[in-house]
């Protein structure tokens, strides 16, 4: 297995800030997604940033290869509906 690094993007600087409540309810969806990675070892880490030049998130994924890597990623971008890049 290889260790491959996500940095999960928001849609816009303030989102953790100002989520309407649609947005709220689709990163709770997200969180749920990755917590049961780590839960299931796939996942070494997962959680926010907090960069001066703007949040983000990051997302540790253990993967057989750069494929497996990507599927878990694609699979975040529908437990997040898209909210994050």
């Amino acid at each position: 297995m290889m260790g491959f690094v996500f940095r999960l993007i928001p849609p816009r600087p303030d989102f953790m800030s100002r989520m309407s409540d649609d947005e709220r309810a689709t990163i709770t969806s997200h969180f749920a997604y990755w917590g049961e990675l780590l839960a299931q070892g796939r996942v070494a880490a997962v959680g926010p940033v907090s960069d001066p030049a703007g949040p983000y998130g990051i997302g540790i994924v253990f993967a057989e290869d750069m494929a497996g890597a990507e599927a878990v990623r694609l699979s975040s971008s529908r437990a997040g509906r898209g909210q994050c890049r």
